[in-house]
């Protein structure tokens, strides 16, 4: 096999394994990914960020996970605010109760999970 069919056969056997990757975390990837980011987020802070519709990560401070992106190219649909925000009750209901009481809550963070996607997922 020549060097050429050589390379062509190891990128296909990894995009089969980021695809099988994908399938076993799922839809829930991006949710786990926010969850992380609201860690130290204080309910203050939460609703600071839901009235003045601010982004809990901006675009440059993505850049450190963008190997992240390669986990999640693969995934077909995403978990939306209504399920994340079931999830997030479990382990910050201070938070999820601030983001399902706020009138703007379930959209503010399904622009999170979005803005999130786009940026992971846009190449530089």
């Amino acid at each position: 096999m020549s060097v050429a069919g050589l390379n062509k056969v190891n990128v296909d056997r990894a995009k089969r394994i980021g695809s099988i990757l994908a399938h076993i975390v799922g839809p829930e990837a991006i949710t786990g990914f926010i969850f992380g980011l609201l860690e130290e987020v204080t309910p203050e802070i939460c609703l600071e960020y839901i009235r003045g519709n601010k982004y809990i990560l901006k675009p440059n401070d993505i850049k450190p996970y963008k190997g992240f992106a390669d986990l999640i190219k693969y995934i077909v649909e995403y978990e939306d605010a209504g399920i994340a925000v079931k999830k997030l009750a479990d382990e910050r209901p201070d938070l999820a109760g601030i983001i399902i009481n706020h009138p703007h809550g379930l959209e503010w963070l399904q622009a999170q999970i979005d803005a999130i996607i786009k940026e992971l997922t846009t190449e530089d």
